[in-house]
């Protein structure tokens, strides 16, 4: 609409939505308003420097001939009165700035119409679904309320929400820079962030932050690949005002499902005394750094993993377990009509999952089942396989994913903590409401094996207790299950490292008959869970205890 007209709408229906957009692009300070010929002024939009450009949005009700202008003269006074409705004002007189309604000053009017339908995305449980990166619009102008104040910026008095699925592992930033309101940003994570039926009682706050960019917010954190977060935008007043849009930006340069481990070096074994000869002596060791799964491989993962390779022809079964086709025909994992304790179902075409086990921590595989899926995922993915099949060697200058070596493992469940070191990745105490162990007292507790779902101890678990994602942000290091490492098993390895000084990325002894695992299972004492606990068993055997997770090294 033409800025220079004295007069911008007739609005012959009420009540209707309105947005005012202003521009100074004159020499000084300006404000400016909307109001009705009838001297009802409804609202003011805070002054303006020179070259600033302004948005507001309010709700207009009554018919009758809506006029707008500015004021250099009255600045001070409409500032006192940012949303002022009324009939009669004698401080605020339209119509003695008749004068300077044709300045240079712009303000426009669009007329949006019907305010009464709340947005869909008004609460967490009804939230828009969006992934990736990208830029989306959202509008408070209708919600009904907020569902909680996180605690920062203005306040949360309406307030909508998105729930946004990590495209790739990284670094995310969130903006909200394009909105006419005070905003606030918060990220929530936890048992609701999957939208519908969320209620506030199952979500941590992840991030919060208010005032990145003046009237803006904006958050960076860490993602994981497919896993939801929820995001909540409000403000204080934002009722008659919020409209905007969320930018998202995604720095991929991660791998699905894991974290970044960064290198360095650390004291390894057992630093409380308390541990077995195998555990000393204490050694200096260097890792480069690497990525590694958040979680434990979980029964739902290798089933699909399962599914493929049968259909690729790299596995098969006889007597209901699982083999690999050709190289060293090794038994990868058991199902459970060769186990009780297999949570891997086989109807003589496809793999399943026991109902309800599905993101529990995958048990009964083998040492040649973790590799095995190792080579399966880097093929999958377009890396290079780690494992040499027929003999299992490893190829550690390969791209694509393996166990971690003993030394990883242990300077990743640590989770950065050296000062001092203690026990387990949070202290030198433990009870139920940290880990996974025998009689931890969780809700698994029952029919062998006591798993619980991985990443359980997210601050919602029982016993109630905080979020056990280490330093690194990684699950279950301490408890759950037993997990294979890439390292053949000697009792006098840690001498022959200390013997040599500070080792380099250790691959442990070049050969034996049995293979280490790390980080104590459900069956087990705390004794067993500690950072720097050992546990040696044959690669062929497939406990109910005892499953794995993968790492891949990047430059």
């Amino acid at each position: 609409m033409d800025p220079d007209n004295s007069y911008i709408a007739n609005i012959n229906s009420s009540p209707a939505w309105a947005d005012l957009i202003g521009e100074n692009n004159s020499g000084g300070v300006e404000s400016w308003a909307l109001w009705r010929t009838d001297d009802m002024v409804v609202s003011v939009l805070r002054s303006a420097l020179p070259g600033e450009y302004l948005t507001r949005r309010l709700l207009i009700d009554g018919s009758g001939t809506w006029e707008k202008g500015h004021s250099a003269i009255h600045t001070n006074l409409w500032e006192q009165f940012p949303v002022y409705t009324g009939t009669s004002n004698p401080n605020i007189d339209p119509g003695s700035n008749t004068s300077v309604m044709t300045s240079v000053a712009e303000l426009l009017m669009d007329i949006l119409g019907d305010p009464q339908a709340p947005p869909a995305n008004d609460s967490c449980a009804t939230p828009t679904f969006i992934s990736g990166a990208g830029q989306w619009a959202f509008d408070t102008r209708y919600a009904t309320g907020p569902d909680a104040n996180p605690g920062c910026g203005p306040g949360f008095d309406n307030d909508v929400w998105f729930a946004w699925t990590a495209g790739a592992t990284g670094t995310v930033d969130m903006n909200v820079c394009n909105a006419n309101f005070d905003t606030a940003l918060a990220l929530w994570r936890g048992h609701g962030s999957t939208g519908a039926g969320c209620t506030f009682n199952e979500l941590d706050l992840y991030a919060c932050n208010d005032d990145a960019c003046g009237w803006q917010s904006q958050v960076t954190f860490p993602v994981v690949q497919g896993v939801t977060y929820m995001v909540q935008i409000g403000g204080s007043g934002a009722l008659d005002l919020g409209f905007g849009s969320l930018s998202i930006s995604v720095d991929g340069t991660g791998l699905q499902g894991m974290v970044y481990v960064p290198g360095g070096g650390f004291q390894m074994g057992d630093h409380s005394g308390q541990g077995y000869g195998h555990e000393v002596p204490i050694h200096p060791v260097i890792v480069n750094s690497f990525y590694m799964d958040v979680y434990e491989v979980t029964n739902q993962t290798y089933a699909m993993y399962l599914n493929s390779a049968y259909g690729q022809g790299r596995v098969q079964v006889s007597n209901n377990v699982v083999y690999q086709v050709g190289g060293a025909g090794q038994a990868l994992c058991d199902t459970t009509d060769s186990s009780g304790y297999s949570r891997i179902t086989w109807n003589g075409s496809t793999f399943g999952v026991t109902a309800g086990k599905e993101d529990h921590p995958m048990v009964s595989v083998s040492w040649y089942g973790a590799g095995h899926y190792a080579n399966w995922r880097s093929r999958e993915d377009g890396f290079t396989p780690c494992y040499d099949e027929s003999d299992w060697s490893c190829n550690f200058a390969a791209d694509g994913y393996r166990l971690p070596t003993e030394a990883e493992w242990e300077y990743a469940a640590r989770g950065g903590e050296d000062s001092p070191y203690l026990m387990y990745p949070w202290g030198n105490t433990i009870d139920g409401s940290q880990a996974n162990y025998s009689g931890s007292g969780d809700p698994f507790e029952g029919p062998w094996p006591e798993t619980t779902n991985v990443g359980y101890y997210d601050g919602n678990q029982i016993p109630a207790g905080i979020d056990m994602a280490n330093g690194y942000g990684l699950y279950d290091m301490s408890g759950n299950v037993w997990e294979w490492c890439g390292d053949w098993y000697s009792g006098v390895y840690y001498q022959a490292c200390f013997d040599q000084g500070t080792v380099t990325n250790p691959t442990g002894p070049t050969g034996g008959s049995s293979r280490v695992a790390r980080g104590g299972g459900w069956p087990g004492s705390p004794s067993y869970l500690r950072s720097a606990g050992r546990f040696t068993t044959y690669p062929t055997y497939r406990y109910n205890d005892l499953g794995f997770r993968l790492l891949a090294v990047r430059p």
